[in-house]
């Protein structure tokens, strides 16, 4: 090859290889660069069937009756078919046992697994309706914080798992999110967790899919990105330090704020993990609404030196203004 070709196929490589690095760089700019949450959100998640929360009394001309008392049914299970017919909504349930004959099959999923029963159910004396002393309801709701929206319109909330009544979550995995104000605050004190309480409407056109409820938080894809929501530098656990930092919440309105904490410690984490880092809230401003952390505020997140590190999960009750965070890692790739 002579000097003249070889100085071309240099100068070639080099067009090739600057091409590539300003390829990667960009690719990566947007996994690099999230936008900021702490703007609150309903959360409405729902079931195969109907959750079971616990049995009921009923009233008859023979007395107070409980037609399941006997039958090994748990709060958590999905009641999801009455004599072969799907169930999905406390109206369907009183339509087929109106039409059933003296004794039903109930089919219940539990851990992924469908169990059978028979009940007989009994005449409610109040109404006249046929009733087979469970309590169910047909979704779990609430108001969470989301954490961070990636550009790519996927997002991350809570960074903790969303349950029902008994703490049950394995099969609450679909649902939706929708826009959401906080209208007041129960403060925390006394051993007894404070809490966001806010409103939503659930008819109203959802903002994101809940597709994922893990115990590092929810996920799914949302529209949020069109919002203008400012950016964050996205960090990792080997950034975080014990020291001050910020969260971002929103404690009034649908708007979030900064405040002030300090990281008290930070554990160490190989694997994902919960409570990766203890915090205490040391902003006067949000002491004096909330005395610290409340419910609501899970998954804000903490920003320490410029870069989004983690979010918000869990208050002591033993003291409110001190809580656990979760490492962003083990929510960022969800």
């Amino acid at each position: 090859m002579n000097k003249s070709l070889t100085r071309i196929f240099a100068i070639l490589v080099m067009v090739v290889c600057i091409s590539f690095s300003t390829l990667t760089y960009a690719e990566t700019l947007d996994f690099d660069e999230v936008y900021l949450g702490g703007m609150p959100i309903g959360i409405k998640i729902d079931s195969e069937g109907l959750i079971i929360t616990g049995k009921s009394e009923v009233v008859t001309e023979k007395g107070t009756m409980i037609p399941c008392q006997d039958i090994d049914l748990y709060p958590g299970d999905i009641l999801v078919a009455i004599d072969d017919i799907k169930v999905k909504s406390i109206f369907d349930v009183q339509n087929v046992l109106n039409s059933s004959g003296k004794v039903v099959k109930i089919s219940v999923l539990r851990r992924g697994e469908v169990v059978e029963y028979q009940i007989i159910p009994v005449i409610d004396s109040l109404n006249g309706q046929k009733r087979l002393g469970l309590s169910i309801r047909e979704d779990v709701s609430g108001i969470g914080t989301v954490t961070y929206v990636r550009k790519d319109g996927r997002y991350g909330a809570l960074g903790h798992t969303i349950s029902d009544e008994s703490g049950i979550a394995t099969m609450l995995t679909q649902g939706s999110i929708y826009k959401a104000s906080i209208l007041s605050v129960v403060k925390g004190r006394g051993g007894k967790a404070g809490e966001l309480q806010g409103i939503f409407c659930s008819s109203s056109e959802p903002i994101g899919t809940v597709d994922k409820n893990t115990n590092f938080g929810i996920f799914g894809d949302t529209n949020l990105v069109k919002f203008k929501l400012p950016t964050v530098i996205l960090g990792s656990k080997e950034d975080v330090c014990e020291g001050k930092a910020y969260i971002y919440s929103t404690v009034y309105g649908d708007l979030p704020r900064r405040y002030e904490i300090e990281i008290q410690k930070v554990n160490e984490q190989i694997t994902p993990k919960e409570k990766s880092m203890i915090i205490k809230i040391v902003d006067q401003d949000l002491l004096r609404l909330t005395n610290g952390i409340v419910q609501g505020m899970s998954g804000s997140p903490i920003v320490q030196n410029g870069k989004l590190i983690g979010a918000v999960t869990h208050v002591f009750l033993s003291d409110s203004t001190r809580g656990y965070g979760i490492f962003i890692d083990w929510m960022i790739n969800n």
